[in-house]
């Protein structure tokens, strides 16, 4: 009889699939949740892709709630590349939960904070999952309040709000936190968004002392997709650290969290010596010979075969009893030989085995990095594939297939994708790659979300060669915006938005060479390097780049003159400052100012507010300045007049003249400008300076503020040299409020931010700054650390620094002034 290879509709033989094993792994669960002796109870499984993670978390989650009465689960998949943030994440979280439980505070506290970070907007998720969570009273009415424009305060709206929550008792901090919560700023906002949660969750369990907790996080390599750098790494990692954070044993003693990813966690040492990591290994012959008698494969010649060929990979095992079922279904009788071979060829059988129309599908949807029904209909209908769309819902029961409920979009497993595209026609993918191209562009146009932009340029660097992507970078992408990608990325490197620039850039890195690229790619790239703290890895690249061509024709291209320009001030961050000012004053004669009058007011301001200052050669450092700041104001370039005015003051500090230093700063940022109006990277550095005007002048409180905008903006932007100095500012400000013990411990956060990125300046700085401590409270200074400290000094050419620890150790009581680079 005469039958198709293969069909969605009645079946002769459907797998069962069973959870076999893992026993240890269990065991470790059951452990964790009910004996934990540690500050968290965090619990990570790792293992490559295929291993079986997905299988282990469903299982956990089987057990969780069939033996606790009340167990509780929250999911988060950090898959898709919205939800790795705090923002969308935790919203995700707390959505996820399984049992009906009361987030108002938390809703509450969202939908303040999606108001103002989308003004104009609806916060409009899906009214079901407010049924689920009992929200649909207040919830709505808070959203009806801020979408529909009716005036009144903040603190007016919540107190209508809270009003109506007549079942619930509020505690007093947690009401005037609320109240308050809208004039926070946008990061202020979303960095307590965990304690709403953590609130809400601890409210139920004081009347339910019986329910256990399972917090559970998936695919956490995600987090770092692309990204070899340790301290990015570390970056994009951290938000997860400050949501568990919230989740102390003492105060949750029957919550577990649980972390799922591909590798072993590697934080720090106050993180490690309390999270329990399990590696995921292959199953035994045993234990995969009794998943295929479970699924009904019982033929003893092929399980050998199908056991011996998976090597115990859960994916592998799945996939080849896939292949079992669709030969018996399309009329065939599975022989041993099937199931024989690498990887790529079982996967490669597998789609052999498939009807023409599903196997063109499956290719075409393995393009891009997730689908929906959207982007299912438009790629699989763009290529006249005769795939019947009403067997949708049966092609995603793949066992291969990954389902995020919350996004209603599907993943086609790693091993299994790389294995289709492996075997497909070079010419359909890169086509299917421009076709995604198309539909991102489109949908760009419409709302240009974060999503969409990365989708834009994976498929981008996917579907054209290193010259085609920099052609297409500087074409507009369409009528709708009118600007083009590298523009685009620009717009991103303003707003520092590093996490989704590194993610971008490093993809693009893995698909072309650096030198092949256009050189305003490559500067973005080198920005944000630095401003990520790589400082000597910035220097690396402009040096590479560099490489390519010859001084006289460096001197002629203006980006190329620009990045020549910046690996001197990259290097001033850990080499030696003379050698720069040789090299840069050297540069200076050389330039044209003519062509590039931009390039040459960078240099004028290099010399003289960042070399020279740094030199600690103020009369030098003022010539230099007043040349940069005429030439900018002659040429209109404010943004150097901006950077002139912070060194000028710093200047004016150093002499005495405090309050002309305020007003100088005060033509571009004062005390008083709005936290959203400190809008550019030179604004967060002339608020730092300010900050130390008022330490000069003892304006104690105004000086901690200053530093405070500081850390607050550098931590949103990730820009972890500011970080550093706004520790270092508030330790001198706890300084010299006698607050000692505080003091130390602002200098010990800053120390180790500047030891993690090797800035000397900072580190320098700040040893210099634990000597004052010391002298202040009237302790000896050891002779072998000041001569340490003065040793760093003169070896980077620092003689202010060198200065400073000549006049301690003489018994003086100087003033360490902060000179921010």
């Amino acid at each position: 009889m005469i039958k198709p290879k293969h069909s969605f509709g009645k079946k002769s033989f459907e797998i069962k699939q069973e959870f076999v094993d893992r026993t240890e792994a269990k065991a470790l669960y059951h452990d964790k949740l009910r004996n934990n002796d540690k500050e968290y109870n965090i619990l990570s499984y790792y293992g490559i892709g295929g291993i079986g993670k997905s299988s282990l978390r469903r299982e956990i989650c089987r057990m969780h709630t069939d033996e606790n009465t009340e167990g509780i689960i929250f999911y988060l998949d950090l898959e898709p590349a919205d939800d790795r943030n705090l923002g969308m994440g935790i919203l995700k979280l707390v959505d996820s939960c399984n049992t009906k439980m009361d987030f108002r505070c938390f809703q509450l506290a969202y939908a303040m904070y999606f108001r103002k970070k989308h003004p104009g907007s609806t916060y409009d998720l899906d009214k079901d999952m407010f049924v689920s969570n009992t929200f649909v009273g207040i919830g709505l009415d808070i959203i009806g309040v801020f979408d529909n424009g009716i005036t009144g305060t903040t603190a007016e709206i919540i107190e209508r709000s809270i009003r109506a929550i007549k079942d619930r008792k509020l505690d007093k901090d947690v009401r005037d936190e609320l109240k308050r919560f809208g004039d926070y700023s946008l990061p202020e906002m979303e960095e307590r968004l965990p304690a709403f949660f953590q609130y809400d969750l601890q409210t139920y369990l004081e009347n339910h002392g019986e329910a256990r907790v399972l917090i559970l996080i998936d695919t956490f390599e995600a987090l770092n997709e692309n990204v070899l750098d340790k301290i990015q790494k570390s970056r994009n990692e951290r938000w997860i650290q400050d949501l568990i954070s919230y989740f102390d044993a003492e105060t949750f003693p029957n919550l577990l969290t649980v972390i799922f990813g591909r590798d072993q966690i590697d934080w720090d040492d106050e993180w490690m010596a309390i999270i329990e990591q399990y590696q995921l290994n292959e199953l035994t012959d045993d234990y995969s010979r009794e998943y295929l008698n479970r699924a009904g494969i019982t033929d003893e010649n092929i399980v050998n075969a199908i056991t011996k060929n998976s090597r115990g990979y859960p994916f592998l095992l799945s996939l080849s009893a896939e292949l079992y079922a669709n030969k018996i279904n399309s009329g065939e009788i599975p022989q041993a030989e099937d199931f024989k071979g690498s990887d790529s060829r079982i996967i490669e059988r597998f789609i052999y085995n498939l009807d023409k129309e599903t196997s063109e599908a499956l290719t075409l949807i393995s393009v891009p990095n997730f689908y929906d029904w959207e982007i299912f209909s438009d790629i699989v209908g763009a290529f006249n594939v005769a795939f019947p769309f009403t067997e949708y819902e049966q092609f995603n029961k793949y066992s291969f297939v990954k389902y995020d409920e919350k996004e209603d979009e599907y993943f086609i497993h790693d091993l299994m994708r790389k294995g289709i595209l492996e075997h497909s026609s070079a010419l359909m993918i890169r086509k299917a790659h421009q076709r995604m191209l198309d539909y991102y562009t489109a949908k760009i146009s419409e709302d240009p979300i974060t999503k969409y932009v990365i989708e834009l340029f994976y498929h981008a660097r996917k579907s054209k060669t290193a010259d085609e992507f920099n052609s297409w970078l500087d074409e507009p992408l369409s009528k709708t915006l009118g600007y083009s990608p590298i523009a685009g990325l620009k717009k991103l490197q303003l707003r520092g938005e590093q996490s989704v620039l590194f993610q971008i850039i490093c993809g693009v890195l893995s698909q072309f060479d650096i030198n092949e690229l256009k050189i305003d790619f490559v500067n973005i790239y080198v920005d944000i390097v630095h401003l990520g703290g790589d400082y000597e890895k910035a220097v690396d690249i402009c040096r590479s780049y560099l490489g390519q061509y010859r001084d006289e024709y460096v001197l002629g291209d203006k980006a190329l003159l620009k990045m020549r320009i910046r690996k001197i001030h990259h290097s001033m961050f850990y080499a030696p400052v003379d050698n720069l000012i040789n090299e840069a004053e050297l540069l200076v004669k050389n330039i044209d100012p003519d062509s590039f009058p931009e390039e040459y007011n960078e240099l004028l301001f290099l010399l003289g507010g960042n070399l020279g200052v740094l030199s600690g050669r103020f009369d030098y450092a003022s010539e230099w300045l007043s040349k940069s700041m005429d030439y900018a104001n002659e040429h209109n370039l404010d943004l150097f007049v901006h950077r002139n005015i912070r060194k000028q003051a710093d200047i004016l500090i150093y002499e005495g003249h405090v309050s002309e230093a305020v007003s100088l700063v005060n033509t571009i940022v004062s005390i008083d400008t709005p936290f959203e109006q400190i809008d550019s990277r030179y604004k967060i550095y002339l608020t730092g300076t300010l900050g130390e005007c008022y330490r000069r002048e003892g304006d104690l409180d105004k000086a901690w503020k200053c530093f405070d905008i500081i850390d607050r903006k550098s931590t949103k932007n990730h820009m972890p040299g500011w970080q550093a100095h706004s520790n270092l500012g508030k330790g001198m400000v706890m300084a010299d409020k006698g607050m000692y013990e505080e003091a130390g411990q602002y200098f010990d956060r800053a120390y180790d931010i500047y030891s993690e990125i090797r800035q000397q300046w900072g580190i320098i700085n700040v040893s210099e700054a634990r000597l004052l401590l010391k002298n202040i409270q009237k302790k000896s200074v050891e002779r072998e650390e000041a001569e340490k400290c003065r040793s760093l000094s003169a070896n980077m050419g620092y003689r202010y620094n060198e200065q400073f620890v000549d006049r301690l150790v003489t018994g003086d009581s100087p003033y360490l002034q902060l000179f921010f680079l």
